[in-house]
C-alpha cells in the first residue's frame, strides 16, 4: 500500500494538482505576512528636507509654504494637497511631494508652482516619474 502512494505522488500531472491545491487553500493565510508600504491616496507633502541633508523637525517653521485659495495653510511633512495649492519653498529647504502612482517631485530651494500638471513653475525642480508623462512649456515639448 506504501508503494501505491508513492507511486501516486510521482505522477506529474497528479503532484502539479496536489501543489496547486494546498496553494490555494493556504494562499489567503499566507498573503497576510507580508504587505507592501502603503502609498498615499492623494497628492502629498511626504517631506521637508532641510540643506539637503536633514527631514525638517515638526517645530520648524517657515521653510516651504503652502497657499490654497489665497490662504496660507500650516506646512507640515504629510499634508495632503490639492489642484490649484501654490508651494513655494524657501533657501534652504527642499519639499518632497508623492502622488499615488509612486511618481515624486522634489521642489528644489527658491522654488515655487502650482499643483495641477505642475505649472506655473519658477525655480528647478526634479522628477522621478512611474508611467506616461508629458512636459510643455513655451519652447519644449516632451513625452
Amino acid at each position: 500500500m506504501n508503494a501505491w502512494r508513492v507511486q501516486w505522488l510521482r505522477q506529474p500531472l497528479v503532484g502539479l494538482l496536489l501543489v496547486v491545491l494546498v496553494m490555494t487553500l493556504l494562499g489567503p493565510l499566507l498573503s497576510g505576512c507580508a504587505s507592501k508600504p502603503a502609498r498615499p491616496q492623494v497628492l502629498q507633502l511626504t517631506a521637508i528636507v532641510v540643506d539637503g541633508a536633514r527631514l525638517a523637525r515638526p517645530g520648524e517653521t517657515g521653510l516651504v509654504a503652502v497657499w490654497r485659495d489665497g490662504q496660507q495653510l500650516d506646512t507640515r511633512a504629510g499634508m495632503p494637497l490639492r489642484p490649484g495649492d501654490r508651494i513655494e519653498t524657501g533657501f534652504s529647504a527642499t519639499a518632497v511631494l508623492r502622488w499615488p502612482n509612486g511618481s515624486m517631485l522634489y521642489v528644489r530651494p527658491n522654488s515655487s508652482g502650482v499643483v495641477g500638471s505642475f505649472t506655473r513653475l519658477v525655480g528647478e525642480v526634479f522628477a522621478k516619474i512611474r508611467g506616461a508623462f508629458a512636459v510643455e512649456t513655451q519652447y519644449v515639448r516632451a513625452g
